[in-house]
């Protein structure tokens, strides 16, 4: 483990403090673990990940030095209905950061996956630690492909990376910043005003407009999505009426 891991940080306090691990269990485990003696904006960088996790309890296959694992310690005073919203947050400010540092276009995949040409180059997991009706702490985890070649026979037709877009190497430690910055930006946004960001959100959110199936209630359900809310949930308009989908997985036409 590292303390002296990015130099050229040019944040407030987001990122200020890092360890660095070339080898974890999980990023996000490991803040559950400290985050409540570490200070708001702490982060956790790993080159590897052993049990790395994403939605719905799925495994993110991170054993790949090729790209970026991290968590950011946050300790908003917020109610426990809006940590949803970070998520969202979290995504709008990645997704802008990509886009500046490689000049193309990205989308966001409700609530939580960046996309590119309907393949996924990145997750977020949020998560709160609750302390009553408001979160102790809240972890924000990102799992972001950067220069990876291959992906094993299970995602190869739905993930890419910045090396499989444009085919060049990137440095991580560069990105990190980058992302952290703009992170810091979006999130001060958001202390401000919850729901500042929504309708920047809305415009990367290609889950939008588009037809998709979720269950709800042990019910298999399809519509048309089409609009997110304050508490960041997907509102879809089905034959039977519209339904607010608030968590579970949303299958999105034409998109994995």
């Amino acid at each position: 483990m590292s303390r002296s891991y990015l130099s050229n940080i040019k944040t407030k306090y987001i990122g200020r403090y890092i360890d660095y691990y070339s080898c974890i269990d999980s990023t996000n485990i490991q803040m559950k673990r400290v985050g409540k003696n570490m200070p708001e904006g702490y982060t956790i960088v790993a080159e590897k990940q052993e049990n790395g996790k994403g939605r719905l309890g799925r495994v993110w296959q991170s054993q790949s030095c090729d790209s970026i694992y991290m968590s950011i310690l946050l300790k908003p005073d917020i109610h426990i209905a809006q940590v949803p919203i970070i998520t969202l947050l979290c995504g709008l400010s990645v997704c802008k950061t990509i886009e500046r540092v490689t000049g193309e276009e990205f989308g966001i995949k409700w609530p939580n996956d960046i996309v590119h040409r309907n393949k996924k180059l990145a997750g977020i997991l949020c998560e709160g630690c609750m302390t009553g009706d408001k979160p102790e702490f809240v972890v924000v985890g990102l799992g972001l492909n950067v220069n990876n070649r291959i992906f094993s026979d299970e995602i190869s037709s739905k993930a890419c990376s910045l090396y499989t877009i444009q085919g060049k190497d990137y440095d991580k430690k560069d990105i990190i910043c980058d992302i952290l910055s703009d992170f810091e930006q979006y999130y001060e946004m958001f202390k401000k005003n919850a729901y500042s960001f929504l309708d920047e959100y809305k415009e990367k959110c290609v889950t939008l407009g588009r037809e998709v199936s979720f269950q709800k209630n042990s019910l298999s359900l399809s519509g048309v999505a089409y609009d997110i809310n304050c508490n960041g949930d997907l509102l879809v308009k089905t034959d039977g009426g519209n339904v607010t989908v608030s968590s579970g997985e949303v299958a999105v036409q034409g998109i994995y």
